[in-house]
This record gives structure tokens, sequence and C-alpha cells, in this order.
């Protein structure tokens, strides 16, 4: 099993909680606003995917460095595959264009998502 669908336990915290961070790192960090719109959002989004990548193979012993790009870039399709059979386990069928969904708002909404783990991790390593 990959980290791409990967169960974890359900979640119990004792420690401070997340969501009141970010709303305070809303007003007090640094936010870009994308130059070229969802064309960098898409850029960041796909280097922070292969940057977490990059961090997991390292942490399982192996040797990541920029010729080893391509080994990065094999493991994220082998998880986007993998997210898409879960998605498919769950939903009935894979993601598809035109599906009846909005998918700004979906992307918003696993954005925020990401950016609540980020912070937890930030959190925890502090």
């Amino acid at each position: 099993m990959s980290e791409a669908t990967e169960v974890q336990k359900k979640p119990h915290g004792v420690g401070r909680d997340i969501t009141e961070l970010v709303k305070q790192d809303i007003l007090t960090r640094p936010i870009l606003v994308p130059e070229h719109g969802f064309e960098t959002v898409a850029l960041w989004i796909r280097s922070a995917a292969a940057y977490l990548k990059s961090r997991q193979l390292e942490d399982q012993g192996g040797i990541v460095m920029p010729p080893a790009i391509l080994q990065v870039a094999a493991c994220l399709q082998q998880d986007v595959e993998s997210r898409a059979q879960l998605g498919e386990v769950k939903y009935g069928e894979r993601l598809r264009a035109h599906n009846g969904r909005d998918p700004e708002v979906d992307a918003y909404q696993e954005l925020l998502d990401a950016w609540m783990y980020l912070r937890q991790r930030e959190e925890e390593r502090s």
C-alpha cells in the first residue's frame, strides 16, 4: 500500500487546535497571489506533490537527488492511479470531466485541507 491510499487511524488530538492556528496565519503570514492564475496554482500543486513524494522516498531509504526526478515522477504516477482506483471504489467511477461538480470548489476545499495538514505538521515539529 502506498501513501496515496493509506488508511490512517481516526484522529484524536491533544495539542493545539490547528484551525485556530491557520486562522491566525491568514492574518500574520505572507500569502502569494499567483501571477498567472490557475496555471501557477497547478504548478504549485504539482511541485508540492513532487516535493512531498521525494521526502517520502528519502524517508524510506531511497536516494533522491536531481537525477532521480524520473523515480519521483514514476511514483507520483502510481500514486495518482492508486487514488483514481480508490475514488472508483468510493464513488463508483473515476474522476471525469463534466461530472456535475464544480472543480474549483472541490480544489479549494482540498487545498484548505492540505493547508491544515501542513500547519499540523509545523505545529507538531515546533
